[in-house]
């Protein structure tokens, strides 16, 4: 069998980079439900920054049934301030590929993560500006 596909060159593999701490234009590209857990994963990209930047994931938790009332609060204030710094509308929450294009500003932080080295996570979303 000939398996031309694996004439690769090895040497153009780059490694991911993280941009450094700061507020950033991002864009969500992708997202995921988990229904079990009560979650979104919303998957973000930079704007601006080229093919070898990592992607952000952000999971947006929603209350579960035995939350406490305290829980359900901070879980409903994260919901709704993604949703601001979105512009995404409370029917909007039933079908999350309607997210994917929407743009948004993220206070993002560079944090070293022991499994998976250096990564952004999303520290706070500035409101909605359009």
């Amino acid at each position: 069998m000939d398996y031309s596909f694996a004439d690769v060159n090895l040497n153009e593999a780059q490694d991911l980079k993280t941009v450094p701490s700061g507020e950033y234009k991002v864009v969500i590209v992708d997202t995921e439900v988990n229904e079990e857990k009560y979650y979104f994963l919303i998957k973000l990209e930079v704007e601006g920054q080229d093919a070898f930047t990592k992607r952000v994931r952000h999971f947006v938790f929603f209350p579960k049934p035995d939350d406490d009332r305290e829980k359900k609060n901070n879980k409903l204030l994260g919901l709704k301030r993604f949703c601001q710094a979105f512009g995404i509308d409370q029917a909007q929450l039933r079908d999350p590929d309607t997210f994917v294009g929407k743009r948004g500003t993220a206070i993002l932080k560079e944090k070293d993560d022991g499994q998976y080295g250096l990564q952004n996570e999303v520290g706070s979303f500035s409101a909605f500006r359009g």
